[in-house]
């Protein structure tokens, strides 16, 4: 297992395959490979592929080279001027961890207080515990019911067989049968 020089994932030295950088040839893993044809292809690359380049040049990756660190800013220079180091500093200043989760938040809060959440909770946990015992019961009948239906389905056929061999004996079908057919 190697690193690669651009993203910095583990890969298996398999996977590694030559790709030219601006001026510089290296050894990248296949998805940053791909990656990078896609930018140089396309007129207006994808926004996706934009971000990934501007996410792969802020790692800090001890294997990559100073000349790939360059040409891979020359490249984000190139197709994506927008994403200069003055938007970057705005987006992390403006980021606020805290938004994501303010309504998870709001509910652990509101758990915690106890007063009417307690009561919704135990109350939503007493009327599952209730239907968790109907279904429990009417599991157990339904396992009663199976039981019998195998033991009926198994039973039958041997009943009907001794009955038939019962009238088969009785019946003098047997004494019959061997007179008739020579020993």
């Amino acid at each position: 297992m190697s690193v690669c020089p651009v993203c910095g994932c583990k890969t298996d030295e398999l996977d590694f395959v030559s790709c030219k950088l601006e001026n510089c040839e290296e050894k990248v893993c296949s998805f940053c490979e791909k990656q990078i044809k896609k930018l140089y292809l396309e007129e207006t690359p994808a926004t996706a592929q934009i971000r990934w380049l501007s996410s792969v040049i802020a790692k800090d990756i001890p294997v990559r080279e100073p000349e790939l660190t360059k040409a891979l800013l020359k490249m984000q220079e190139k197709f994506a001027p927008e994403e200069s180091a003055d938007n970057a500093k705005t987006a992390v200043e403006n980021f606020n961890p805290g938004a994501d989760f303010a309504g998870f938040r709001q509910d652990v809060r509101a758990i915690q207080q106890g007063g009417n959440a307690n009561t919704a909770t135990d109350e939503q946990i007493k009327s599952i515990l209730n239907r968790l015992d109907k279904l429990e019961a009417s599991f157990k009948k339904y396992k009663r019911s199976q039981l019998i239906k195998m033991v009926v389905e198994l039973m039958l056929p041997v009943v009907m067989l001794i009955l038939i061999l019962i009238v088969f004996f009785a019946s003098g079908l047997f004494d019959t049968l061997t007179s008739i057919i020579p020993s």
